[in-house]
């Protein structure tokens, strides 16, 4: 037998509400069905909510939790990382500055050395040979020394570091040799500057 009210064919709309044969909802029955299938939904999202409440997955209003010391630590650990790279930062300016300063040492030592700069490309070109002492048409970092000996910026005024750091800085394209045009760009400059 059926309930009174129920369709026939038993169909069932798609908020779950029963119809009738022809589709349409009954009037009284429909609304109470309906008010009970919202009465329903809305216990089992409370149940749900209340679930979730005892789980700590969310406050009795239902916001979700916030880990507020995780929080607080994440803050901290993004001020603490901002604070390191400004640091850094700052080093590696201090750092270009000094090595900048040190390469614009030789390059006026040098050109004290090589005092008349207008006759540059075949003296330097000279110079250059001179301290290739191995003839391979590049100065190495021990050729290099001898170059800064040379126009009076050896160990007794400069250390090996800073030795290095020049050599460095005059070895463009780092193949840790000095070709000529490196060697002529140190000693003149260039119109950038350093």
């Amino acid at each position: 037998p059926l309930a009174p009210g129920e369709p026939a064919d038993g169909a069932y709309g798609e908020d779950g509400d029963h119809v009738e044969e022809g589709g349409e909802e009954e009037d009284g029955e429909g609304r109470a069905q309906e008010a009970l299938v919202a009465q329903h939904k809305a216990k089992k999202k409370e149940r749900e909510r209340l679930k979730m409440i005892a789980a700590g997955e969310c406050r009795v209003d239902g916001s979700p939790m916030v880990d507020e010391e995780a929080v607080l630590r994440a803050a901290a650990q993004s001020r603490a990382e901002e604070a390191a790279f400004q640091q850094k930062y700052q080093d590696e300016q201090k750092l270009k500055k000094a090595n900048n300063a040190l390469v614009r040492t030789l390059r006026k030592s040098m050109q004290t050395h090589f005092d008349n700069t207008k006759t540059l490309p075949m003296d330097l070109w000279r110079a250059f040979k001179k301290f290739d002492v191995d003839q391979s048409g590049f100065i190495d970092f021990s050729e290099f020394q001898r170059v800064l000996s040379e126009v009076g910026l050896g160990p007794s005024v400069l250390t090996m570091a800073e030795h290095r750091v020049m050599f460095e800085q005059c070895d463009d394209n780092g193949s840790g040799r000095v070709d000529f045009a490196e060697f002529l760009k140190t000693v003149v400059g260039n119109l950038t500057g350093l």
